[in-house]
């Protein structure tokens, strides 16, 4: 969280997927962020220090909105629009009662993790029927603690090698023995990881002789969910699957609770 500007409440980050480097392995995020990735989504909510101030200005729910609609849109939470420094402004129906800059940069790098060694990685190793799961983060040189979940294309170069198999995680799935390529895509960055698949343990390899032949090939077809798309298929064709909504419509309309902490409104 993040005291207002005006000092009369908090500021408290939500994370919008993922993707998003403020909420790693699905935890909430421990601070409010030092600056927001540009084409990142995100979610903000606002507390009052004294509940009593809201009966004083005759008023019974706070609400959300960016000073300037041009840096951030979305229907349904925050989306990061433009690179520059901007505000969110918690109102009492219309009267100010705190507000908050943050700024917008643009993402020079992709950071891939192995969630259960916390490493960087540019290697994964998974077993044929085995899933390996990885972490993939927008990064900035010029911002330690930068947050938003960036909507992220996921493409391997042969599913019948390895596919992505969820979308509500990074997991790659290992289909037959051999060594393909995943790319990473966020915006106009894009990150190579090489996934090497490997027998299951206890298994042996088929061997051939002159009477037959023994082969191992499959298809896979991607999954899809309310913020998600995929496209499956086999032989040496890609599947692509993407993370994150991608729709940068925004909504007129603005957000209100009847609580003191309430979600955010957008405008544009």
């Amino acid at each position: 969280m993040a005291a207002g500007e005006l000092g009369n409440g908090t500021f408290e980050y939500g994370c919008g997927g993922v993707t998003d480097p403020a909420c790693r392995a699905g935890a909430s995020a421990a601070s409010f962020p030092g600056c927001l990735a540009l084409g990142g989504y995100f979610d903000v909510t606002y507390t009052l220090v004294d509940l009593d101030e809201l009966d004083d200005l005759g008023q019974a729910f706070i609400y959300i909105q960016p000073a300037s609609p041009s840096y951030f849109g979305g229907p349904d939470v925050f989306l990061a629009r433009r690179v520059g420094r901007a505000a969110f402004i918690a109102y009492a129906d219309d009267i100010v009662v705190d507000y908050l800059h943050i700024e917008i940069v643009a993402p020079d790098g992709i950071t891939l993790v192995d969630p259960g060694a916390g490493e960087l990685i540019d290697r994964v190793e998974v077993e044929v029927g085995s899933t390996a799961t990885i972490e993939a983060y927008a990064s900035s040189m010029g911002c330690a603690s930068l947050a938003g979940a960036v909507p992220t294309t996921l493409t391997s170069a042969d599913p019948t090698i390895a596919m992505v198999s969820d979308l509500t995680a990074l997991q790659i799935a290992g289909q037959r023995e051999g060594t393909t390529t995943l790319t990473v895509q966020m915006g106009d960055l894009s990150r190579e990881l090489q996934i090497v698949v490997v027998p299951a343990t206890g298994t042996t390899t088929a061997e051939t002789d002159g009477t037959g032949t023994d082969s191992d090939s499959g298809s896979e077809s991607g999954s899809t969910d309310a913020t998600g798309t995929s496209t499956g298929s086999s032989g040496d064709e890609t599947t692509t699957i993407t993370i994150g909504d991608t729709d940068t419509d925004t909504d007129t309309d603005t957000d209100t609770s009847s609580s003191s902490s309430s979600s955010s409104g957008t405008g544009e």
